[in-house]
């Protein structure tokens, strides 16, 4: 199930404990639209995982002081940690293996680089189709 935010609620969406997932969204804009779709597919089979959408057109200073230039864009936060950002839409199959990655983080791993004390661990998209993302510094792909 998607949520909607707003700029009330945002903040201790990204801050809860888990895999959030962040999409920001133009009813306007087609690939939009095609994301949104398939994004809250992948949320009914991950009921471990919170989405929410937030509306860029409603509140347009809300994206730009979260530093989003347009919709589709999508923010992928562990355990209060931003691992993730796509400008663009992805498709299904690539969301659930993303997902499958956040998982498989080290958050250990992923703060002590943020805290500037080893290598920012985070995930990248791979140009092959075969792993999707990767983990970065491990040398291990993260697959489904």
């Amino acid at each position: 199930m998607v949520i909607n935010l707003d700029r009330a609620d945002i903040d201790a969406y990204v801050a809860q404990p888990g895999v959030a997932l962040l999409n920001w969204q133009s009813h306007r804009e087609a690939m939009s639209v095609v994301f949104d779709a398939g994004f809250e597919n992948v949320s009914a089979r991950h009921p471990d995982v919170h989405f929410a959408g937030v509306e860029v057109t409603k509140d347009p200073g809300l994206a730009a002081s979260w530093g989003v230039p347009g919709a589709p864009e999508l923010m992928a936060y562990r355990d209060g940690t931003l691992v993730f950002v796509c400008a663009g839409a992805l498709p299904e199959t690539v969301l659930e293996a993303l997902i499958d990655g956040i998982w498989a983080l080290d958050m250990e791993q992923v703060r002590e680089g943020i805290d500037g004390q080893g290598t920012r661990l985070v995930l990248s998209m791979e140009p092959t189709d075969v792993p999707p993302f990767e983990l970065e510094g491990r040398g291990k792909p993260v697959t489904n």
